[in-house]
């Protein structure tokens, strides 16, 4: 298990905006990652996808719980301290790669499972998903976790500036004007996040060959019934959906 150590070793390779982030997130108990994935019955699969593995938190959960974990993260710095310490915890079921997830390199069909949290917003989320519908075997399965409109309002009229010279305000003014020309252009600018309303995301799942399971708040879904899931967001803002969670399989 990582501990404090570890995580102080691994973080001060990365930049200083990514230490901070891996610092947060190894921090959480494990325990409550885990638990997420068992709710979603991500367990016991022979090969599953983390799509944008970010700094390996959840992806050393989906190892633990499933026969083969790959993951392909898009930052190279990630990339590289996750590969480290997945090797330092000597988690011998994982296969990383670097790459977006708008296109990868698995065969069609390959994956029982594709998990994917709090990414595919930073993509052009309509390629990402169509490519995540290809590598996935009929009757797979599709988790992933984004924003709505509510995450961004709280970010212009609430949230305080970040760390290292990070506006939460012109995050949210850059991302609204980014999903404006995404959706009125069909124009994704890369590095931008889009917001990925719940109505819309729905139809386009559908129309691409996915059926829906189970659609909710961060951390409401749960087949499982398992007990104490832990939610890292709140439901709405302003009346208006947050971050929201989506469990679909692709159609046979």
């Amino acid at each position: 298990m990582i501990n404090s150590a570890s995580i102080n070793q691994f973080s001060d390779s990365l930049s200083d905006i990514d230490k901070e982030y891996f610092k947060r997130r190894w921090a959480t108990d494990i325990d409550i990652y885990m638990t997420r994935l068992k709710a979603i019955n991500f367990v016991g699969k022979e090969k599953v996808l983390d799509a944008g593995f970010g700094v390996g938190q959840w992806l050393y959960c989906l190892a633990s719980l499933n026969k083969n974990a790959y993951g392909i993260e898009y930052s190279k710095e990630r990339h590289a301290v996750t590969k480290a310490l997945m090797n330092h915890l000597k988690i011998s079921n994982t296969n990383l790669i670097h790459g977006s997830i708008e296109k990868m390199p698995y065969e069609d069909g390959f994956f029982d499972a594709v998990f994917s949290y709090s990414v595919i917003y930073q993509t052009d989320f309509k390629k990402s998903l169509r490519e995540i519908h290809r590598i996935l075997k009929k009757g797979g399965e599709l988790y992933f976790n984004t924003n709505d409109l509510g995450w961004y309002i709280y970010n212009l009229l609430e949230a305080g500036d970040g760390y290292h010279n990070f506006s939460s305000k012109q995050y949210a003014l850059d991302s609204i004007e980014s999903s404006l020309l995404y959706y009125s252009q069909n124009n994704y600018q890369p590095g931008s996040s889009i917001i990925m309303q719940e109505k819309y995301v729905t139809s386009y799942l559908n129309e691409i060959g996915f059926e829906i399971k189970s659609i909710g708040p961060d951390g409401s879904i749960n087949p499982a019934n398992v007990d104490k899931i832990t939610s890292f967001y709140k439901k709405d803002y302003y009346g208006l959906t947050n971050v929201y969670e989506v469990l679909c399989v692709k159609k046979g």
